[in-house]
């Protein structure tokens, strides 16, 4: 960890992102977590929301690390998450039947901690008026008051002179000055300065630094794309709402999707490639926050194409999109940590009660193969149909009717092949006996790995992707690598769920999958037998 101290924030991002390193993650939260939670703090007026609220902010930060720049200031960047994040928790937590009294509480709280009459005025006024800081000015303040260092130490952290920044610090304290004069709050520039920097950053939990680092890591690695795999991240609501960045796990539903790739042979011990997911096909689709209703100036026109006709279960909306999928994307993702509405992906919208709404995204340029996987939800091992077929493009955003069966979303897509695409093909459910993988025994967690996570791997464990579910999903994963299908015959754990890495490619030989499987065991206690058994697959006919 000294070295890790020694490292500026952009040597410990690159650390991170480079060699998946635990430490340099875990000294970036203890460097920032203060100002994430007391400005969380300041928002929600709920210390337990704001600890939702502070977990929700790294754990973005761990997905999206990859995309900071040296010039950044991770402070700046952190700050402006934590006020998106805060504002969509605040639009369901307003709410909810016990606001009035948390906030109570919470004002007891900060009486508590101090007995200046004048920070009581400023600190619910002060993240709205920072937001309106320029982005330079913003990032000088949060230096040298929020974060306690001195001119010097902000000057470098800039990269400008002692000079410039006394200069910088002089007009961003003014113009927050002002600010708070507009709203009938005065204070005096040496007033304000001292108040920001004894009152700007509360005290953490203690629990807080070594909880928001484990679920940093663990859960925003969970929303990865592995070759031949996708992982789902759920977007159930958590008590604060953090919402869009709320992982939720289960023992008994397995939040892994499977099949976003064709199954074309892939080096055995490859490493995963990330991409972010955002949805889970189980759980129930993201209600809409209160701006994406029907009096969003933009829903007319999103409400138009986004729709099913009476007795139609499917429909693909074909690239270019309308800029009000974008304005829908916002809405639901202020400050687009989550969704890109530019990027080459899937998004797929449930219908119901006349209305479209979110339900997952996926990165990726879409295929036959990964929307049978995706949408429908077909492992691949389930599914017969020639590689090149599968691998034929299908871009486009869906909207599905709500609670279609899997016959009913095969065949509506099968309808969409033919009409739209001119394909000659329909699809049937045929059942003979197949190669499948029994798995009995009961899972005991791995205690040599500190995260409890199942590293799955064939004779080296290069960096993979980490995802979460239920014993089935997990079980399900495995069956994809092997391209057969696992019965679970195991007993699942008697914890919130299964947490493992993947450091194999897909389309294992029989002797690579028994390997796999031999390592899986020695972790888990889990058995597995190789057997034939009747069951059902979906195969692609030619008409």
């Amino acid at each position: 960890m000294g070295e890790s101290n020694a490292m500026d924030d952009y040597e410990l991002i690159r650390q991170y992102v480079e060699h998946g390193s635990p430490d340099a993650f875990g000294e970036l939260v203890r460097r920032h977590i203060g100002l994430v939670y007391s400005a969380a703090l300041r928002q929600m007026r709920d210390p337990h929301d704001a600890q939702d609220v502070t977990q929700g902010v790294f754990i973005a930060l761990a997905r999206d690390a990859h995309k900071l720049r040296r010039q950044q200031v991770l402070a700046g960047w952190l700050s402006t998450a934590t006020r998106y994040l805060a504002l969509n928790a605040r639009k369901s937590a307003s709410r909810r039947r016990d606001h009035e009294r948390r906030a109570a509480e919470l004002a007891n709280t900060m009486n508590n901690q101090t007995d200046t009459p004048a920070w009581e005025q400023i600190a619910p006024e002060l993240d709205e008026a920072m937001a309106q800081l320029k982005p330079r000015a913003r990032d000088a303040v949060l230096l040298r008051y929020f974060q306690g260092k001195s001119v010097r130490e902000t000057a470098e952290a800039l990269g400008i002179t002692e000079d410039a920044a006394k200069r910088r610090l002089s007009r961003a304290l003014e113009q927050l000055r002002g600010l708070f004069r507009r709203r009938g709050i005065s204070v005096s520039l040496v007033a304000l300065a001292t108040l920001l920097t004894t009152h700007s950053v509360h005290a953490v939990p203690p629990a807080l630094v070594a909880a928001t680092t484990a679920a940093s890591i663990k859960f925003a690695s969970a929303a990865t794309l592995q070759k031949g795999t996708v992982t789902l991240m759920s977007l159930l609501k958590t008590k604060a709402a953090v919402g869009l960045l709320a992982l939720t796990v289960t023992g008994t539903t397995g939040v892994v999707v499977h099949h976003a790739l064709a199954r074309a042979p892939i080096a055995a011990d490859a490493p995963a490639k990330p991409a972010v997911l955002l949805a889970d096909a189980s759980a129930k689709p993201l209600q809409a926050q209160e701006d994406t209703g029907k009096a969003a100036p933009w829903r007319k026109r999103f409400d138009e194409v986004y729709h099913l006709d009476e007795g139609q279960d499917l429909r693909r909306v074909p690239p270019p999109f309308i800029p009000e999928r974008t304005a829908y994307f916002n809405a639901i993702d202020a400050g687009g940590f989550m969704l890109d509405p530019t990027a080459d992906a899937m998004t797929v919208f449930t219908y119901e009660g006349e209305m479209a709404e979110f339900n997952l995204f996926t990165r990726g340029a879409p295929t036959v193969s990964s929307v049978m996987g995706s949408m429908v939800g077909i492992p691949s091992y389930k599914l017969e149909m020639k590689l090149k077929d599968g691998l034929r493009p299908l871009p486009g955003d869906w909207v599905i009717r709500k609670s279609l069966p899997e016959d009913k979303k095969i065949e509506a897509l099968g309808k969409i092949l033919r009409d739209e695409l001119k394909w000659k093909i329909h699809f049937e459910k045929r059942s003979a006996e197949h190669d499948v993988i029994v798995a009995s025994g009961a899972f005991t967690p791995p205690k040599d790995n500190p995260d409890h996570m199942v590293d799955v791997f064939i004779d080296a464990k290069p960096n993979g992707g980490a995802s979460a579910g239920g014993l089935d999903g997990f079980l399900r994963a495995l069956g994809e690598l092997c391209n057969t299908e696992t019965i679970d015959e195991a007993t699942a754990p008697p914890t919130n769920g299964v947490f493992w890495r993947v450091h194999t490619g897909s389309n294992l030989s029989r002797e690579q999958a028994d390997k796999m499987l031999a390592n899986v065991t020695a972790q888990t206690g889990l058995q597995f037998k190789h057997t034939r058994k009747v069951t059902s697959h979906w195969v692609a006919v030619q008409d």
